[in-house]
Parts: structure tokens; C-alpha cells; sequence
């Protein structure tokens, strides 16, 4: 897709570990909905759900290693190129 461009940088921006808890995150989403439904019920969600994004947020500086290895991409949330013509 790049072949006709110079100095084509290809990277990854947010690495498996992040991919990985997006998706816990969002599995806990749907099981403890956020919205809809009571307001006490919701809001208790919030709390279960905000609580445990918090205490596994430290978790994506394993990309910071994670990123280095050669397969990281295929796990990778966000890629990103850079290229000049």
C-alpha cells in the first residue's frame, strides 16, 4: 500500500496489554450495565465497574515491554504509519 512512498514508519500506538483490558472493560460492561435499567442499580455499576478500571489501569505499562516483541502488532489496539512521498 506504501511502496511508492520513502521513510515509511509503521508502529504500534496502544499495545496488547490496553486491547486486553478494553475488552475486560467492556465484557464487564455488559454483564453490569451502566446505563439503562434503576438508578440505584446503575450507579451501583458504575462504582463495581469504575473501581476495577482503577485498580487495573497500571496494568498497560506492560506495553512499554510488550511493544518491542515482533508480534506485538497482531494484538495491538491501535497501529499507526508515517510516511512521506
Amino acid at each position: 500500500m506504501f511502496a511508492g512512498f520513502a521513510n515509511v514508519e509503521i508502529g504500534i500506538r496502544t499495545g496488547p496489554t490496553v486491547t486486553m483490558l478494553t475488552f475486560l472493560i467492556y465484557y464487564l460492561k455488559l454483564i453490569m450495565p451502566v446505563h439503562g435499567g434503576s438508578w440505584i442499580r446503575g450507579n451501583l455499576n458504575r462504582v463495581v465497574v469504575g473501581g476495577i478500571c482503577w485498580m487495573i489501569a497500571p496494568l498497560k505499562y506492560l506495553d512499554v515491554w510488550l511493544n518491542r516483541l515482533p508480534n506485538a502488532y497482531v494484538l495491538a489496539n491501535h497501529l499507526y504509519v508515517l510516511a512521506r512521498r
